[in-house]
């Protein structure tokens, strides 16, 4: 008599399993997601250490590309000017309207307007990175956390001025709910098939950034107002 209430025990058992998968074996859906750059301006450059600067901003630079791809909106965080610098250009050029977001704050969630905007997109899913990895993406990741969102950070998109700051914010995410990811992760993760005109443009984005930076890339000359249109 044990053996049917096993099974029914198993089939019960069933559905709950599946809806307590592990949040890591989620597939990333674009349709939900959207990326955030975090302080990609010149005064920032010095004090990273974790990763080549060149290499971080290919890198970002890439997963921008990646995004436009897959129609998923950028958002990009950062003063200019005095300290902090100049914002990277190609970086500043997938801004909606070439306007990054302004803050007085270590974390961008406590300012309005990012605030405002993540929230219109309706889109639960935060791709982030940038600099330092400890302090404003550390900051802003664990605020929109708290407000219930899933969460991704790049890691080889962001960087920090030591090993051990970096691995302690990075621990501090993954133990408040965040998943750590790497820019070919998510693109090879967003495409269904690399027959697919995605699945190409996928492959030209890697043709480029793959092999580390470019003076195009990583310099900062490259004018993206159409790299949409070169990658599609």
């Amino acid at each position: 008599m044990r053996l049917p209430l096993i099974l029914a025990a198993t089939i019960l058992a069933g559905p709950a399993a599946a809806q307590d998968m592990p949040a890591a074996l989620e597939r990333l859906d674009p349709e939900d997601a959207i990326l955030v750059l975090v302080d990609f301006t010149s005064g920032f450059y010095p004090i990273v250490d974790t990763i080549e600067v060149d290499e971080m901003l290919n890198n970002a630079v890439g997963t921008a590309k990646l995004a436009r791809t897959f129609d998923i909106p950028i958002m990009v965080l950062g003063d200019e000017g005095g300290f902090y610098g100049e914002m990277h250009p190609a970086i500043r050029s997938f801004a909606g309207g070439g306007q990054p977001f302004t803050r007085t704050t270590p974390s961008d969630w406590a300012s309005g307007g990012f605030q405002d905007a993540v929230e219109a997109t309706g889109r639960q899913t935060v791709l982030i990175g940038g600099i330092t990895t400890d302090n404003c993406t550390l900051l802003t990741s664990l605020d929109l956390l708290r407000d219930g969102y899933d969460v991704r950070v790049i890691t080889d998109i962001s960087g920090s001025d030591s090993a051990s700051a970096e691995q302690a914010a990075l621990m501090r995410l993954r133990d408040a709910g965040a998943m750590t990811t790497s820019w070919i992760t998510i693109g090879s993760e967003l495409i269904e098939d690399w027959q697919t005109p995605e699945g190409e443009a996928v492959t030209m984005i890697y043709g480029k950034h793959m092999n580390g930076p470019s003076t195009s890339t990583a310099g900062g000359t490259m004018n993206d107002a159409s790299i949409g249109e070169q990658n599609r």
